[in-house]
């Protein structure tokens, strides 16, 4: 990894999600919580915006841009700061 912030990520689709659950606790994972979203997503040239709704929580956005391993592109975070709840660039939750 180049910086604190990269990280592989490795996706797959389930289609049997009793038996997806079957195998992770299998593997000695259990259930602790459960959490309900509701997430609504669009793209926007190369990103993909998430918002989830999560029951209890609130609402969060996700904004992920995908690029290859040639070319990782600048770094995004350098000058962001969390907002701690409030309100950012006119948006609240």
């Amino acid at each position: 990894m180049d910086n604190a912030m990269a990280c592989l990520e490795h996706e797959t689709t389930v289609a049997d999600r009793e038996q997806m659950h079957h195998a992770i606790t299998l593997m000695g994972f259990h259930p602790t919580v459960r959490i309900v979203k509701t997430r609504r997503t669009a793209t926007l040239g190369s990103m993909t915006i998430c918002v989830d709704e999560v029951e209890h929580a609130g609402a969060f956005v996700e904004i992920e841009r995908t690029v290859s391993g040639e070319n990782p592109g600048p770094p995004c975070r350098s000058g962001w700061t969390p907002s701690r709840g409030r309100s950012v660039s006119g948006w609240s939750g």
